[in-house]
């Protein structure tokens, strides 16, 4: 994959496992030289892109703290013991299987 050219910009390709190995200096890098973009690849196809933020933008003013959302909390909780109940029932079937043809 070839990133389409734009005057004025540079393009480097990175693989996702070197991605995770080298974030940290890759973010550093983008800072120190604005008209980098970095593009991440999983399996040889783009999964994002890095590059710095237009000049003077902050990130200054109100902070906002989330709150847990207990109501997806609860439905992670059910289908997590729906899966595992599911796959007890599998396991005791194919148990029960095999006492049978002993």
């Amino acid at each position: 994959m070839k990133p389409i050219a734009q005057p004025g910009r540079e393009f480097r390709i990175v693989a996702a496992g070197l991605f995770k190995a080298t974030c940290l200096q890759l973010m550093d890098e983008v800072y120190a030289n604005r008209n980098l973009t970095i593009i991440v690849t999983k399996r040889g196809k783009p999964v994002m892109q890095m590059s710095a933020p237009p000049e003077g933008l902050t990130l200054s003013g109100p902070t906002v703290e989330l709150e847990p959302d207990t109501y997806v909390a609860a439905q992670v909780t059910a289908l997590q013991a729906e899966a595992t109940a599911t796959f007890e029932q599998g396991r005791k079937k194919k148990k029960d299987k095999k006492k049978k043809h002993k």
